[in-house]
């Protein structure tokens, strides 16, 4: 009997404890939104003008977390812990990084966010309009392949550095980048 005691004190501990842990909401992408991850890692994207100039970028990295987590303040408390869809694309001379995730202190924290990093593009930020504006989707054709989940990326400012190179691109949610037009007006369009 007197060792009972202890044991239920342990056990209420635990018991506590484990119920603080699963306080802690966690935020995960819905399959929907999981449409967006379209790459592999060594996939190639093989983009071409009318000139026959090519361009290709490879996925080069991809990190997808489901127990990301985020802190109140600087005092590393835990408010939630959130999925993550991490990809970076690399070319010759230029890099994009993709970065899906849910973020709890927003005010939506159901709704996916993202950040596009694109340094050869209009202001180097960039986001998809279906995602950021809740815009409808459009569809494209491009090289005799019809795609019906497109939609523009929408730049962050209109910066132009002297590395600019792209003016805007089209982003096929099952696809990926189908569509890239430079400062001068050229399409680069996407060859499979």
């Amino acid at each position: 009997m007197k060792h009972l005691l202890p044991i239920a004190i342990l056990i209420l501990l635990i018991a506590c404890k484990k119920e603080t842990v699963n306080n802690i909401p966690h935020l995960t992408f819905t399959q929907e939104e999981k449409k967006w991850f379209t790459y592999g890692i060594g996939e190639e994207l093989k983009f071409k003008n009318d000139q026959g100039d090519s361009l290709v970028y490879r996925v080069t990295n991809i990190v997808y977390s489901n127990f990301r987590p985020e802190y109140i303040d600087t005092t590393y408390t835990i408010v939630a812990t959130s999925e993550s869809y991490d990809v970076k694309l690399r070319s010759a001379t230029d890099s994009i990084v993709l970065f899906f995730y849910k973020e709890f202190k927003s005010y939506d924290p159901d709704k996916m966010r993202h950040t596009i990093l694109w340094t050869t593009m209009r202001g180097q930020f960039v986001k998809l309009a279906a995602i950021e504006n809740n815009a409808s989707f459009n569809q494209k054709t491009i090289n005799g392949l019809t795609y019906t989940t497109v939609t523009p990326t929408v730049p962050s400012s209109d910066g132009i550095y002297p590395w600019t190179k792209y003016d805007k691109a089209y982003y096929d949610q099952g696809a990926g980048f189908i569509e890239i037009i430079d400062l001068n007006g050229v399409s680069w369009k996407r060859v499979l």
